[in-house]
Formats: structure tokens, sequence, C-alpha cells
């Protein structure tokens, strides 16, 4: 469970800067007047890998991650009200059973489309997720049909729908890495590690290959490049559920001393500073 110290950072850093990045391109402009093509943010780490489930939180990690994965819904830190995001609705049916109707406009980054599937899979991906978000171990999840999924959880919880459900789950591409975790899960139970460790990774080496080579979302930014040490670069996506963005590109650089990212704020070199 996350401390209200983690919570508070990553809803900040969430909402900081999904809300810059959808409104840049509409205030920044380029000396001829028109509006800016890209900008650049500075992190005060590199991101390890881009899975948006990585448990060593890092600002880095899910101000890059959560442009291009999204989650079922959003919460609004200054209304408190939960906002639609690839869920259209939802529904709790008792203390303890939630629905979720989902978008049927959604398409995945390589054009694959989005379905329930892939929320039953991210959900239930490895034992912790199960844990973490207070799942019913023995039923976790139903999916209905291609877009409404029933959720499940071991006891009533206040919190699952902000917590669990709009800061915790980012929907993952059943199609893109779900042999590889089965796979990998099948691996670490012959070499008979631990439960809790399986379907999580088989080394960290191998985990950090496979999210930087396999990052495919429905966000409004699509993975473009990954320089190690230097930059990662996010590419609109013109085909975007919600509208394309209005900007072309994002560029995140990264210097742990901060005082050169001011520095660079300053200077104009960067447009945003984070961590």
């Amino acid at each position: 469970m996350l401390t209200s110290k983690k919570y508070f950072l990553i809803v900040l850093v969430g909402v900081v800067v999904i809300a810059l990045l959808s409104a840049c391109g509409a205030s920044s402009e380029a000396a001829d007047g028109a509006a800016a093509s890209s900008i650049t943010v500075g992190l005060g780490t590199e991101p390890p890998n881009l899975d948006p489930r990585n448990y060593n939180y890092t600002a880095g990690t899910f101000a890059v991650a959560w442009q291009i994965f999204e989650p079922l819904v959003y919460h609004d830190t200054r209304t408190d009200e939960l906002i639609p995001g690839l869920a259209e609705s939802w529904e709790q049916i008792d203390p303890t059973t939630y629905e979720f109707k989902l978008r049927q406009d959604v398409t995945w980054h390589d054009g694959e489309p989005f379905t329930a599937e892939d929320v039953a899979w991210t959900l239930t991906r490895g034992p912790r997720p199960i844990q973490e978000f207070g799942l019913n171990p023995d039923k976790p999840v139903e999916v209905l049909d291609d877009h409404t999924i029933r959720v499940y959880t071991a006891d009533p919880l206040g919190y699952f729908m902000v917590q669990s459900i709009a800061l915790n789950l980012r929907i993952m591409p059943k199609h893109i890495l779900g042999d590889w975790y089965a796979d990998c899960q099948t691996t670490m139970t012959e070499q008979g590690l631990a439960a809790e460790s399986t379907g999580e990774v088989c080394t960290e080496v191998e985990k950090n290959r496979v999210w930087t080579e396999n990052i495919v979302g429905t966000g409004p930014f699509k993975f473009k490049s990954w320089e190690p040490g230097v930059n990662i670069v996010l590419a609109a996506n013109q085909d975007y559920w919600g509208g394309a963005p209005k900007i072309d590109e994002v560029v995140f650089k990264w210097v742990e001393e901060e005082a050169t990212r001011i520095i660079n704020l300053e200077s104009g070199e960067y447009d945003l500073i984070l961590g």
C-alpha cells in the first residue's frame, strides 16, 4: 500500500504533467507565432524502465509512463471527482463488486483493439497487484464481454476507486506482454522461487529489456525513442480517442542536480522540471 507521502507525490506528478502536456501546445508559441511542436521536461533521474507497475516509485517513471499508459478512471484532486478514462462508466454492484463499461473506440498504439482482456490481465499480472489492489484472490475479475468487466475485492474498500483504480492502475497490453510474463512465471515456478516473486520478473535485466522495447499504450503520447543516459522522446498519438495532442513531441531529459535543472529552466532549455 502506498504511504500518504508517495500518494501525494505520484498524484502531483500525474496531474501537473498531464495538464501541462495537454495545454502547452495551445499556449506555447515558436518565434513565428505557430504553436510549439515540442516541449522538454527536465527530470531528476532517468527512469529504470517504463513499467507503470514499477514498485520503485520515481517521479521520472510516472512522468513518462503516465503519458503512454492510461487508467480506467482519473481522479480530479481539485474536486475529488472521478472522471472517465478508458472506462466510460462504472457501477458499484455491491460492497465488493465493481462493473466497468469500457470505451469501444480505443486502440493500442500498434493498432490492436483495446478490450476487457487487457484490463483483466493487468489486474492479475503476478500476485502482487492482487494483493495491493485488495482483490478477491479466488475470483479477482470477470470478463463479461469485450468491453465490460467486473472486479471483485476481498473486502469492502473505501479507497478502492480512488487509490487502487485511479492512482495505482495503468492498463497494459496483454497481446504484447502476456506471453512473456506467462513464460517468466513458468520458468520461475520450475526454479522453485517463492510465489510472491513469480510472474513479476525473470531477472531485473530481462525485465528492463522488455520494458524498454515493448512500450505500447493507449495514451495521448506514443513511445518514440530512448537514448540511455540522454533522453526519452514521446510522439503525439494522432489517433488518440480523446483527440490528438496539441504538441507533436515531448522530450524528457534528466539532470541530478536540482540547481542545474533550475538553470536549464530559466535559460529555456527546459519547459518544465520535475523530481
